[in-house]
């Protein structure tokens, strides 16, 4: 510190202490200042400065001190608490420099997202589609289709009726299980005369099986080509059970494979007769199976042309019943009538000529 300002602070502090000293009220307080003064400038400056070194450090500290706590209460106070460093240094934040963030947990969860549970639809029966074979009516396969002995497409097939097969309904179709069916008639072998029933799927592969059509019925006199071209209910849907006369040959012929046992006997296949056209290189021209009954006493004359009068729908079609063999189906009510009732019974026979 220089000597100028120790003599200022020093004339400062004789002042002010003899202002103060002058104020107490005592002798020996008023002795001690006139020591002081009696002292004048005669000390040493090196001694003086010796004393008011640390007087005045305090004096500068005390000064410096007032003045940061007069700014601290004229300035708002920083937002937030403010750590003491060592030293009791405040340190402060630039405001361009906001205080890091330290990340916590938020008390409410954070929503998560959620996938949408697919819901099997539940499948919905399908409705069967609408038959088109009715109580009577005659159909075509337009397909290869599979025929059962009863109405369950898990079970063995009977046979595989192929395209354009004909076959006829004797009954309403039945919605079973969900599925359409339609109990038919059908030809059991091609090239033999075992027509028989059994169930026929209404759709197969997503497809409907038949289709109907109207039987074309000839005109009369019938030509035995013509009679022989129909299946065995065509007949009795054309004929009913009016008198025909058919002009042919009665031949003994294998009429196959007998499916059934039927009472009376001489309705069976195996008891029939073949009424056949003429003979020719390429064979006859069509021939179908007739039945006499015994007590007619009619004798056929095998091998002789005769003008043959019979009809379809015997009265004793309605006592008529079939045994099955085994492994085929039971008849229906009905069926066995209706089978029966498609037999060609003699009634008489003429001559006409070797």
């Amino acid at each position: 510190m220089s000597d100028d300002l120790e003599g200022t602070l020093e004339r400062r502090l004789r002042d002010r202490f003899e202002d103060e000293v002058g104020a107490w009220d005592g002798s020996a307080a008023r002795r001690a200042m006139d020591t002081i003064r009696s002292q004048g400038p005669a000390r040493s400056p090196r001694r003086l400065t010796g004393f008011l070194a640390p007087l005045a450090g305090a004096l500068i500290v005390t000064l410096v001190v007032g003045v940061i706590v007069g700014t601290q209460r004229s300035s708002p106070s920083p937002a937030g608490p403010v750590s003491q460093a060592s030293g009791g240094a405040s340190p402060s934040i630039p405001p361009h420099q906001p205080s890091p963030s330290v990340p916590t947990a938020s008390a409410t969860a954070a929503p998560t997202e959620t996938t949408p549970t697919e819901t099997t639809p539940t499948p919905s029966p399908t409705a069967p589609p609408p038959p088109v074979l009715q109580a009577g009516d005659f159909g075509l396969v337009v397909m290869e289709v599979p025929i059962f002995v009863r109405p369950d497409t898990s079970a063995d097939p009977l046979q595989v009726l192929e395209e354009g097969r004909d076959v006829w309904a004797p009954q309403a179709p039945e919605v079973i299980d969900g599925s359409l069916w339609y109990r038919v008639e059908f030809h059991r072998f091609q090239g033999s005369a075992g027509y028989m029933f059994a169930w026929l799927p209404g759709v197969w592969d997503g497809q409907a099986v038949i289709r109907p059509y109207q039987p074309e019925c000839p005109e009369r006199p019938v030509h035995i080509a013509e009679m022989a071209g129909l299946s065995p209910p065509e007949r009795l849907y054309c004929f009913g059970s009016e008198d025909v006369r058919v002009i042919g040959v009665a031949d003994t012929l294998d009429a196959g494979e007998s499916f059934y046992q039927v009472r009376p006997g001489w309705m069976g296949i195996d008891a029939a007769w073949w009424f056949e056209g003429k003979r020719g290189s390429a064979g006859t021209s069509g021939a179908f199976q007739v039945h006499v009954d015994p007590a007619l006493g009619i004798e056929l004359l095998l091998g002789e042309t005769v003008r043959m009068t019979g009809h379809f729908d015997d009265p004793v079609s309605s006592q008529c019943i079939r045994e099955p063999v085994e492994g085929y189906p039971e008849p229906l009510p009905g069926e066995d009538e209706a089978w029966c009732a498609q037999r060609f019974v003699v009634t008489g026979v003429d001559r006409i000529g070797g």
